[in-house]
């Protein structure tokens, strides 16, 4: 799990570095590809976290419409342009809720001492 969150911190970092909402207003074009290149790092990560988290990335993985044959080969090669500019996808419903502090409270009350 840790690997996992060092994944996605990775991305986030790229994402802030590359700040596509402000390339957006003067290079167009490779807004496009940050972009793009951050489709496919959400597409790898939903991959690399399907075995821990199956439900939450089979969504992201139909969202984004990445077949069976690109699942099962995304180990053997690593392409950050495989998911190019005509390709579609949907944006899904939101895959997680936000947890208030209340309910922390009572969940760590409900599972202490497992």
């Amino acid at each position: 799990m840790q690997v996992l969150r060092e994944l996605w911190s990775t991305g986030n970092v790229y994402l802030d570095r590359r700040a596509p909402w402000n390339l957006l207003k003067t290079q167009r074009d490779e807004a496009g590809v940050v972009l793009r290149t951050a489709i496919n790092l959400i597409a790898y990560f939903a991959m690399a976290a399907e075995p821990i988290i199956p439900f939450a990335a089979g969504v992201v993985l139909d969202a984004l419409q990445v077949n069976d044959r690109e699942r099962q080969k995304w180990l053997q090669t690593i392409d950050l342009e495989s998911y190019g500019p005509e390709r579609e996808f949907c944006v899904p419903n939101l895959l997680f809720r936000r947890i208030d502090g209340t309910e922390i409270v009572a969940l760590q009350k409900r599972f202490e001492g497992l």
